[in-house]
Order: C-alpha cells, then sequence, then structure tokens
C-alpha cells in the first residue's frame, strides 16, 4: 500500500529530476534564479505595503522583516545570475502563481488598497496569509529540490540553501499567524479558506509548469 509519504516521496524526486534537466539547459540555472527572483520581488513588495495597512505595532514589524528577508533573497540572487552571465527581466504573468492566487481570493488587492488609502480588514488579512502561506511551502519544497539538483553548482546551491532556512522560518511565521485567526474567527473558517486556495494554487500550479517550459525556450534561444 502506497502511503501518502511514499507519494510525496516519489513527487519530490521527480521535481528533482525535472529541475535537474533545467539546470542542463544552456541558461537554465539563470532562468530558475530568475523566477524565484521575482517571486521575492513581488512577496517584498507586498510585505512592505501591507505592514503600512495594518494595525498594531508588532504585527507592522513582523511584516517588515519578512519584507527585508524577502528583498535580501531578491538582492542575492540578482548578484548570482550577473556572476553566471543571466540578465534579469520580468517574468510571464503565468509564473507568478501568487498573482493569480490572490486575484481568486476574497481579500481586497494590497496595491490598490494602499493607494486608495483604506484599510485592510480582518477577513482580507486571513485571506492574504492563507495564501501566503501556500505559496510559501510551495516555494520552499521548490527550492529544496533545486538544491537536490545542483551538486555540481556549489554556489548557487548554497544561495539556495541559505535562503531555505528562511523559507522555513517564513512558513512557521504563517502557521501562528494562521493560528491566531482559528482564535479570532474559528478553526473551521481557517480550514474553509485553506482548502478552497489550495485548489486555486493546484490549478495554477499545473499552468506553471507548462508555463515554465515555454519560458525556458527563451534563455536557450
Amino acid at each position: 500500500m502506497i502511503t501518502p509519504q511514499d507519494a510525496r516521496a516519489t513527487e519530490d524526486a521527480a521535481l528533482v529530476g525535472f529541475f535537474e534537466s533545467v539546470h542542463r539547459r544552456p541558461g537554465g540555472t539563470g532562468a530558475i534564479l530568475n523566477v524565484i527572483r521575482a517571486a521575492k520581488v513581488r512577496a517584498a513588495a507586498d510585505a512592505t505595503l501591507l505592514s503600512d495597512l495594518v494595525d498594531g505595532t508588532q504585527v507592522r514589524i513582523e511584516l517588515s522583516a519578512y519584507a527585508l528577508d524577502e528583498g535580501q533573497h531578491a538582492y542575492r540572487l540578482l548578484l548570482r545570475m550577473h556572476e553566471i552571465g543571466f540578465v534579469a527581466s520580468r517574468i510571464p504573468i503565468a509564473l507568478d502563481p501568487i498573482d493569480g492566487l490572490l486575484a481568486r481570493s476574497r481579500a481586497r488587492e494590497v496595491g490598490r488598497a494602499y493607494a486608495d488609502r483604506v484599510a485592510v480588514y480582518e477577513a482580507d488579512l486571513l485571506e492574504l496569509v492563507v495564501a501566503a502561506s501556500i505559496a510559501k511551502k510551495d516555494s520552499r519544497r521548490k527550492i529544496r529540490a533545486n538544491c537536490a539538483a545542483l551538486p555540481y553548482d556549489d554556489p548557487t546551491a548554497s544561495l539556495l540553501r541559505s535562503m531555505l532556512q528562511d523559507e522555513v522560518r517564513h512558513a512557521e511565521w504563517f502557521d501562528r499567524w494562521l493560528e491566531s485567526f482559528e482564535r479570532r474567527f474559528s478553526r473551521r473558517a481557517v480550514q474553509r479558506a485553506t482548502e478552497r486556495l489550495t485548489a486555486v494554487f493546484e490549478d495554477l500550479n499545473t499552468l506553471y509548469y507548462d508555463a515554465l517550459g515555454s519560458y525556458l525556450k527563451r534563455p536557450a534561444a
């Protein structure tokens, strides 16, 4: 009988194999780093804006610290891309699953709320934190797979491993935040939001891999 752990191990092994094939392509490593960098830029920007929309000094401090981490990751990825001769560029929208996830969530868009000078309410925050938590866990899995796929490129693998430590800490922070929502709303409310947005993210993740295949042809060309 195949257990869920066995199934996940098989999926993770397949993911490592997939990224190994990507990194062997001309420009493949740079392309993957650029996709990760773009996600970091988006996370840093959203967290920075959100820190000005929420109430509570501690939450603002934590969001600002998170934005700082993500911004530092983006900076270090950009440096590594420069070292290997890959030029950063904006990625196709399909390679930004968090964009589609937030668009299909019930939260108001952070950039729009900031521009309109309106508050972000607790119900919005619940949706945003659930979405960020889902994306963060997926990011951690993909970064871990990329680390395993780069035994011959220690500088890049070391960079990703150092980022992975922050990814684990960020995921734990989001988990604690969700636990606070379970106390303020209910466990069932958090569970429903998580199930709904997880289903959305799985659909978007399928599109992500299709778009990644097309994107990878660009550096090779």
